[in-house]
């Protein structure tokens, strides 16, 4: 269980920037803003600065780790505004909440939910992808067939269909790289915390 709840902690970055497997060096700059460790619940606020596809993105997460005697609760939540910066234009937050349990044999279960939760209200898919996600709305217009109309109930549905498609992609993706900082983190835990 603690293998797993160390992974976590380092794959959300809650310790600050921390060299993954397979990367030479930190992807962005992570700085711990905040951090508190009492009983069974450790806190850390960390601002997060990374290059995405539309430019620079700058995030404040709030980290919470709690264990109970029978599993570890791992939370993160970005938080829109913090008086301490500039304000900035928020297009999406996002609230993470993982358990752990252990199953025995060596083995945890790592149970995940992730809510998006867009800034702004949309009316359709076509307007929520094009707005928060542009290059992922251009492949999915490249990969249409040609007769269907954009705008259409037929293009909404394969817009809907396509980001669902995307999200089972992410979480796959994400899972593997999980497995792979696990066997680091067995490989070598005096590198983890949690």
């Amino acid at each position: 269980m603690e293998d797993a709840a160390k992974t976590l902690w380092s794959l959300n970055r809650a310790d600050g920037n921390h060299i993954v497997p397979g990367k030479q060096i930190p992807d962005g700059l992570v700085q711990v803003l905040h951090a508190t460790k009492e009983n069974s619940q450790r806190v850390s606020y960390a601002r997060e600065e990374f290059m995405e596809a539309f430019g620079p993105s700058v995030e404040h997460v709030l980290h919470l780790r709690v264990m109970e005697k029978d599993r570890i609760l791992i939370m993160a939540r970005t938080i829109a505004q913090d008086a301490a910066f500039a304000p900035r234009v928020v297009r999406q937050s996002c609230r993470e909440w993982n358990e752990i349990r252990d199953i025995g044999n060596g083995q945890s279960l790592v149970r995940s939910v992730v809510f998006a939760e867009p800034a702004a209200a949309y009316e359709t898919m076509t307007e929520y992808v094009l707005d928060l996600f542009p290059h992922e709305y251009e492949r999915a217009l490249a990969m249409r067939k040609d007769d269907m109309v954009v705008g259409s109930l037929e293009w909404e549905n394969y817009l809907h269909r396509f980001m669902l498609t995307l999200g089972v992609a992410c979480s796959r993706h994400y899972f593997a790289f999980f497995n792979k900082i696990l066997g680091d983190v067995q490989d070598r835990p005096h590198m983890y915390s949690f």
